[in-house]
């Protein structure tokens, strides 16, 4: 998979939450270090913690997997019920 086919790619949790799409991409060196996602779901990034609706920057250790789609290994949870 190139680089650039990571963008625009839906985002989910390990749990099948949506959490956005990747609008860009953060390298360091000839990798990549986290990935941008915009905010789409305040159930899971909730208005009081990012009321500005600010992109989110998700390490890329937290994947889990890309496809069609990428999924989340980790999401923090930020006071939902686990």
């Amino acid at each position: 998979m190139e680089i650039r086919e990571l963008l625009d790619k839906p985002v989910y949790t390990l749990e099948g939450d949506y959490v956005g799409r990747v609008i860009d991409l953060v390298m360091s060196g000839l990798s990549i270090s986290k990935i941008i996602v915009s905010y789409e779901n305040p159930h899971l990034v909730p208005l009081d913690i990012n009321e500005d609706k600010k992109p989110l920057g998700i390490p890329y250790s937290w994947i889990y997997g890309i496809g069609d789609a990428v999924i989340l290994a980790v999401f923090p949870k930020f006071g939902r019920e686990s």
